[in-house]
């Protein structure tokens, strides 16, 4: 018999840890190593790492690292003992001795096997009793074919008040236990059944266990549904219905559908979308959210066409936005829902719905088309308004310059309009708009790169990374405020050396000024000063400073460069560990690697703790 090292050791190696993270996130080689974004945080950018030669992995995002035992602890939120029992079944490897299960556990495991024998009772009510024709007849009228009766563990609970209590009784199971999970209840004659007269939907969790059910009743009673309450095996928030049967396909995929109810759901894996799901509730939530991303990159929004699936979809829109997920929606006819087309018109013709699936910002614009009177000068406004959330979290310059004109024609106003709209709020709301500064940005960074007389030193600004073009930006507007105050000359000197500035251009004028040793002078002296070759550089910063009437702020200039200089070296460090070699390309050593991954957690703590309020995406 192994002993537990070499147990764990032989896991490890029959879990290859690319396969295995595989099946949460999507992996692209990139050198030596694999990247894709991070199942343990959301996020729009990859900055997950996966070492296939030494079998770990490393997110740069969220600083969580390790093997692949490491990485199902994270992931499943489980203990040690637990992820690597998981991956031995996963292995086919015998784990050797059982583990004794914790009182919490063991409670859980009772609940499950409580539910599971009331499924297969409400089952066999189903298909087997005379009790359970209504039901069947029901779901014969909805085109719910037997198939996925059995696909989905479709059930009946009797009328009776006492059915599945009395089985309980006969399998010793206490009723006080099958209280918890909502089956039972406790009135003033005892125990009773809590589902009575139902169509019964089981609800399973992503291991395929019974963590609940809802129950639909046949006529224009209330509540319509009635579903399990909270208990430690279900939490609405945390699961959503036919995931386990869907997370195959929308692995597969990359996409998920997400529609209202438990019907929509069958239906639309009848006729083959057997990516859909539905949330347990109104909206969803970021547990759901977060688990949907595991498997997926597009969410498309399939909720019904009246006001309150319209809620929901904008509910929905800001937790998937926020997670990353490329989001799409489907504009069902007025007075369907998913089941009511596929019954009456077929699968074909939601296909060619998924086919036409609109983005975010055409279906907003949709909405406040019909919304509000665009013929009208307060219509046009509220229109406008409503969209500019959504235009300002367009990254892509050339896809929001798009969006606006479209914008601008369906409202019937013009695209300036619609832009100055939107610069004011982006101003008002603080966020950054890379389109709106290069649309406004008449600076020397432009001017210096578009002439084609060739200059020393100088770069393509549009060729820089948005991390060396902040720097850039700051180096530059630093120098200004020397050219405009050379009085701070000395004060800036006591942070920066010539040799500090990233970009030449900034470093030969900074030597220059240096260089004459002025103690304080107006900016014609400075420039007077300057050779011809630094002239001409400081003369445009000062003209451009000068347009645009900005105040200097030393410190704040100074803490921003000193923190993008730290980001810079936090960068480089990411690409040496994620790609195995340092900057000359030679291959890291063991110890090397590590050290660099000291060094780059030490800085990143740094930057969380003297730059608390960054957040700027560079």
């Amino acid at each position: 018999m192994l002993d537990r090292q070499e147990l764990i050791r032989e896991i490890k190696e029959k879990n290859d840890i690319v396969a295995v993270i595989s099946e949460y996130t999507t992996l692209k080689r990139v050198g030596r190593n694999l990247t894709g974004l991070c199942p343990l945080h959301s996020e729009k950018t990859p900055s997950f790492n996966v070492n296939p030669a030494k079998q770990f992995f490393y997110c740069f995002g969220c600083g969580k690292g390790g093997d692949v035992i490491s990485f199902i602890m994270k992931v499943e939120n489980v203990d040690f003992i637990t992820a690597a029992q998981r991956l031995a079944r996963r292995a086919g490897i015998e784990w050797p001795e059982a583990q004794p299960l914790s009182k919490e556990d063991h409670q859980k495991e009772q609940l499950y096997k409580i539910n599971k024998l009331a499924a297969a009772f409400f089952h066999h009510c189903l298909i087997k009793t005379e009790s359970g024709a209504t039901a069947r007849q029901y779901l014969d009228r909805r085109k719910i074919l037997p198939t996925s009766w059995s696909a989905f563990n479709l059930g009946y609970a009797s009328a009776g008040w006492h059915q599945l209590t009395e089985l309980l009784k006969q399998k010793a199971i206490p009723l006080e236990a099958a209280e918890k999970v909502g089956l039972v209840g406790f009135g003033e004659n005892g125990f009773y059944d809590r589902f009575r007269d139902r169509l019964i939907f089981p609800i399973l969790d992503l291991r395929g266990r019974f963590a609940g059910f809802g129950g639909r009743i046949f006529d224009q009673s209330h509540p319509k549904y009635l579903n399990s309450p909270e208990s430690v095996i279900f939490h609405k928030s945390r699961l959503l219905y036919g995931f386990y049967q869907a997370k195959e396909t929308i692995r597969h995929k990359r996409q998920v559908i997400i529609v209202e109810g438990y019907l929509d759901v069958i239906q639309a894996h009848q006729a083959g979308f057997t990516q859909t799901i539905a949330s347990l509730g109104t909206a969803l939530t970021r547990e759901q959210v977060k688990l949907i991303k595991r498997y997926a990159s597009e969410a498309v929004l399939a909720y019904d066409a009246d006001s309150a699936g319209q809620n929901a979809t904008h509910k929905g829109l800001e937790l998937l936005q926020e997670a990353g997920l490329e989001i799409k929606i489907l504009s069902l006819p007025t007075g369907h829902d998913p089941d009511s087309l596929i019954r009456e018109a077929g699968a074909e013709a939601f296909e060619a719905l998924l086919q036409k699936r609109m983005n975010v910002i055409d279906y907003q614009l949709s909405q406040v088309v019909g919304k509000y009177d665009v013929n009208s000068p307060e219509g046009k406004a509220q229109a406008v308004q409503e969209l500019l959330p959504q235009l300002a979290k367009v990254d892509s310059s050339i896809a929001r310059e798009a969006y606006i004109r479209k914008a601008a024609r369906e409202i019937g106003v013009s695209e300036t309009a619609v832009f100055n709209e939107l610069r004011r709020w982006v101003h008002t709301n603080g966020k950054n708009s890379q389109v709106l500064d290069r649309i406004n940005n008449n600076s020397y960074t432009n001017e210096i790169t578009v002439n084609s007389r060739p200059k020393t030193g100088l770069v393509n600004v549009e060729n820089l990374t948005p991390l060396q073009k902040a720097i850039f930006k700051a180096e530059k507007e630093l120098l200004q405020l020397t050219l405009q105050e050379y009085d701070k000359f000395e004060r800036i000197k006591e942070k920066l050396e010539a040799k500090d500035f990233r970009f030449e251009v900034w470093r030969n004028l900074f030597a220059a000024l240096d260089q004459k040793r002025l103690s304080s002078a107006g900016p014609e002296f400075v420039l007077e000063e300057l050779a011809s070759s630094t002239r001409e550089v400081a003369a445009t910063l000062l003209a451009e400073q000068e347009i645009k009437n900005c105040p200097g702020d030393l410190d704040g200039i100074l803490n921003r460069l000193q923190m993008l200089y730290l980001q810079e070296r936090i960068q480089s460090l990411t690409n040496e560990i994620s790609t195995g070699r340092d900057a000359r390309g030679q291959v890291l050593e063991e110890a090397a690697l590590k050290a660099k991954v000291r060094e780059f957690t030490e800085l990143k703590n740094r930057l969380q703790k003297e730059f608390p309020h960054f957040t700027a995406e560079i």
